[in-house]
């Protein structure tokens, strides 16, 4: 059996990223656990992979840099990455090549082989170059059996490089060897270098070499004449690649220089790391550079500017905070998106080190908590990085603010007041068993809850507790008249000055996760995904949307929409005319739509960015019984109420709106 601990999960595996201060560049990074620089950065049609130097390797998404799997169980660092349409084959300092089915990431065989096996992989069409101490070692990509030996006696191998006709393999001496592929013979050796040669790469007309020497140099092809050589560096060059019209190098010195080709001068140094670069890859996209700390860069391949993967990254949301300008989000990573109100990115707070799971905004301060332990204070607008607190024992789990005090909530059990002009903690309240889950502020009080199913409220006069509830309270929420308890499959509505219970809510309230209420709404959020309004005049639902596709952990909302964060990595946007049932409102969304298109299916709508509300939202207007729902089931769907009622009837239940296209085919058909 193999040792390989292979962890795979495409849609909802816990992604991890810690990202540094926002002085250094964006950059996509492993898991903070690993804690090791990357020795080797890969990239194929699909999947970027880095090589760690702690028997991992890790496998993220081009393009929304999602880390989607890891394998694991290498008995050491590893060396290099390579691959086919088929397999990945990595190579590690045990001396062994292990090999994997893409896509699957299933273990298919290991190869092993003599010291430094597997230190440089080179594969084409037929054959797999490994090499190894003795040299080159050539193995029949079919049955993996070794076909020849390009041999020769030396200490040290140190880099492979292959084309159509040729076998490049540079060495600790400075020497380049290349043998005809066809033969498998020596053709030539290279004096190239006084001292190691680090990298090599090629393209049709010539062979370029990196060394310890801090340089590159350039040989024509079949003359093997050396026509350039590129000094810039101060330190050994760890890799090249060819990128277009220019030459990419990146050293020991942190940074990343383009060279012309043709004329081999230099054009720029485009990047200067906080690091040492160990490697660097290419797509037709993209440009990856591996550092020895821990991280990856990403920049464009056309502009070579850097781009900040963060912006595409979906998060798990736990926490979501509002102010008329921006809604803040905070997720699984271990930073705070801000967007405006049309969902633009406007910037992305960093600093923790641990995921982000309580975000509260006031008119000056945008507060973060974060599983590292911290709360982090950023002023509104600079962006800034005011403050860092520090005196809860474990994660930070909830946030609220009432613009003079800062209240954190913990998985230390305790909740703790902070003054916001002096940033120093002013009362710990050790009111709770367990750890604390939510929290709120009004005038007189604090509420928090805790996974001990208590709720109590505290007197901010005093700081001790007056009032207990113990009911097995999920969460809760509040307004200014009303005190809202999520129990298992209840929801308790209480009056805040007698705290005497005024109804019961039940039905759509089991394994509620989140809490909001307005004036005239609440909304309540669950663990499935529902999303459901209800009238507070008479306590009644009058919405049930399936808002997400998992748990929506966090609910807020302005004057115009109520937003829902969820743990299916998106922020949702809901009109508030849903709610009201504005004729007026519904009316220029509908034809909103039929400007955009007067022909759009339900499957066209399905295409659309707000899709996922979108159709949420029709399927309100579609159960409504108003003059202006019948037209817009009629010119969005060309159903009438006479032909809605038929399939009611006949089907014996609410018809989905997925279905109605085919129903529509049977119904005209019919000459309802």
């Amino acid at each position: 059996m193999p040792k390989q601990n292979i962890l795979f999960q495409r849609e909802y595996l816990t992604n991890f990223a810690r990202l540094v201060s926002k002085t250094e560049p964006p950059i996509l990074l492993t898991n903070p656990s690993w804690k090791s620089e990357i020795n080797v950065v890969a990239v194929d049609d699909k999947y970027v992979y880095t090589g760690q130097l702690n028997d991992m390797v890790g496998i993220w998404k081009r393009g929304t840099w999602i880390h989607v799997g890891t394998i694991s169980g290498f008995e050491n660092d590893i060396t290099d990455i390579a691959f086919d349409d088929k397999y990945i084959y990595i190579g590690n300092s045990d001396y062994e090549i292990d090999i994997f089915q893409k896509e699957s990431w299933e273990f298919v065989a290991k190869m092993k082989g003599d010291t430094d096996f597997g230190k440089r992989i080179s594969v084409d069409d037929k054959f797999l170059y490994v090499l190894s101490q003795k040299g080159v070692i050539i193995y029949s990509k079919e049955n993996r059996e070794q076909v020849s030996i390009l041999e020769f006696n030396l200490n040290e191998n140190t880099s492979l490089d292959i084309d159509d006709q040729f076998v490049y393999c540079g060495n600790r001496d400075g020497k380049i060897r290349i043998w005809e592929k066809n033969s498998w013979k020596q053709i030539t050796e290279i004096e190239a270098h006084s001292w190691s040669v680090s990298a090599l790469t090629h393209d049709e007309e010539y062979l370029y070499s990196a060394s310890w020497e801090n340089d590159i140099k350039v040989w024509k092809k079949n003359s093997w004449e050396n026509i350039a050589i590129m000094k810039k560096h101060t330190s050994f060059v760890s890799d090249i690649v060819l990128c277009d019209n220019y030459i990419i190098s990146v050293s020991y010195d942190m940074q990343a220089i383009r060279w012309e080709k043709n004329t081999w001068k230099l054009h720029s140094i485009f990047l200067k790391s906080p690091d040492v670069i160990t490697s660097v890859a290419i797509d037709d996209e993209f440009i990856y550079m591996g550092t020895k700390g821990e991280r990856v860069f990403i920049l464009d391949r056309n502009t070579f500017s850097l781009i900040d993967p963060r912006k595409e990254l979906p998060l798990t949301i736990n926490t979501l905070a509002i102010d008329d300008k921006y809604v803040y989000a905070g997720g699984e990573y271990d930073f705070l998106k801000i967007f405006n109100k049309e969902f633009e990115i406007v910037e992305i707070l960093n600093g923790h080190e641990g995921n982000v799971l309580a975000a509260a905004v006031d008119d000056k301060y945008i507060y973060t908590g974060s599983d590292d332990e911290t709360i982090r204070v950023y002023e509104k607008g600079s962006w800034k990085h005011i403050k860092t607190l520090m005196d809860h024992r474990e994660s930070v789990t909830t946030l609220t603010t009432d613009g003079r005090y800062l209240y954190s909530g913990s998985r230390d059990n305790t909740v703790k007041v902070w003054d916001r002009e002096t940033w120093k903690c002013i009362a710990t309240l050790k009111n709770h068993r367990l750890w604390i889950i939510a929290l709120a502020v009004d005038d007189k009080y604090v509420y928090s809850c805790s996974t001990d199913g208590v709720l109590v409220i505290t007197s901010k006069e005093t700081w001790e507790p007056i009032t207990y509830f113990e009911e097995d309270i999920e969460t809760f929420g509040i307004d200014e008249k009303y005190l809202y308890l999520s129990s298992e499959k209840s929801i308790y509505v209480l009056d805040k000055e007698s705290r005497k219970t005024i109804t019961t809510l039940e039905g759509y309230v089991s394994n509620i996760e989140s809490i909001y209420a307005d004036e005239d709404y609440l909304y309540t959020g669950s663990i499935n995904g529902n999303f459901v309004i209800w009238k507070k005049s008479t306590w009644e639902p009058i919405g049930i949307f399936d808002g997400h596709c998992c748990s929506i952990n966090a609910i807020t909302g302005d004057d115009k929409f109520i937003y829902t964060g969820s743990s299916d990595k998106t922020v949702r946007r809901w009109p508030r005319w849903i709610a009201t049932q504005n004729e007026e409102e519904m009316r220029k969304f509908i034809l909103k739509l039929f400007e955009e298109s007067e022909t759009l299916t339900i499957q066209d709508y399905e295409s659309y960015y707000w899709a996922s509300w979108y159709s949420d939202v029709l399927k309100f207007i579609m159960d409504s019984d108003s003059e202006l729902a019948e037209e817009a089931r009629y010119h969005l769907i060309g159903i009438t109420k006479k032909q809605m009622d038929y399939i009611n009837e006949k089907i014996g239940s609410k018809w989905s709106m997925y279905e109605i296209q085919h129903l529509m085919k049977i119904i005209k058909k019919l000459n309802i």
